[in-house]
């Protein structure tokens, strides 16, 4: 049978925000549902190209995001121990060198997602620029506090936290939005890859065969619905670990049923 290419472990790793809605072509029919599996298989190939190029770079950057979170970690838990021990005159100045240095760890992060999203396989085009928009956007807001920080624009904690609210209301929720998007579409590249090749390795009597179809085409309907906003941000992660054990146990039972 031929081998299942199975979902890397680096689409498992970002935190994802709220759902951007894009629309997804529905309808009743045969119509729409060759349309799909038209889409599908389109899909399928431009994964399959991208594949082997990108497989090292995936394991790089799930290398650099788990780096960048067990910086900030570290940041934070010293940062947290210093504005403790800081008096009235010094809080400020803790506040915002702490401020300063997670705000660059961010940016630095971002830089490096927005190089690792441009070469991201199966994913559109328009989204990508979308996602792209909305990172620069978020880069430029977060230089402009550095900015303000080191310019002494911050004269108590009010305006920090202002600042720090708004980064979160208007730039970083649109960016959690646009990254949603992107992941989901790669997500569904992924789908309709495994579903690909499923096909072509046959036994579709076999229960290996109806199980993990089975398991992808619902997943499938989820990411779907997740592109069109009708499903809430939560369920992206479930529908990829979902994918991945119905792969990892498909795999078994085959193995299983193949050495019996």
């Amino acid at each position: 049978m031929r081998r299942l290419f199975l979902l890397p472990a680096v689409l498992l790793v970002f935190t994802v925000g709220s759902v951007c809605a894009q629309t997804v072509p529905t309808g009743s029919g045969s119509s729409s549902a060759d349309a799909w599996q038209a889409e599908r298989a389109a899909r399928a190939l431009n994964m399959r190209k991208q594949l082997v190029a990108g497989s090292k770079r995936d394991a790089t950057r799930a290398r650099e995001h788990a780096d960048y979170l067990r910086m900030r970690t570290e940041l934070r838990i010293a940062c947290r121990a210093d504005l403790r021990q800081a008096n009235r005159d010094t809080k400020l100045p803790t506040l915002l060198r702490c401020y300063r240095s997670e705000l660059s760890l961010e940016r630095e992060e971002l830089r490096r997602e927005r190089e690792y999203s441009a070469l991201l396989a199966g994913v559109d085009d328009g989204i990508r620029k979308a996602f792209f928009t909305q990172v620069d956007a978020l880069r430029e807001a977060i230089q402009l506090i550095i900015n303000g920080i080191d310019s002494d624009v911050y004269e108590d904690t009010v305006q920090v936290a202002d600042a720090r609210g708004k980064l979160q209301r208007v730039f970083r929720s649109k960016f959690f939005a646009a990254r949603t998007l992107l992941r989901t579409d790669r997500a569904l590249a992924w789908t309709s890859l495994l579903l690909s090749d499923l096909e072509a390795a046959g036994a579709s009597g076999s229960t290996v065969h109806g199980m993990l179809q089975a398991c992808l085409l619902s997943e499938e309907a989820t990411l779907r619905a997740v592109q069109r906003g009708d499903a809430g941000t939560d369920v992206l992660p479930v529908a990829l670990g979902t994918i991945n054990a119905c792969a990892g146990q498909a795999v078994q039972s085959g193995s299983g049923s193949s050495s019996s």
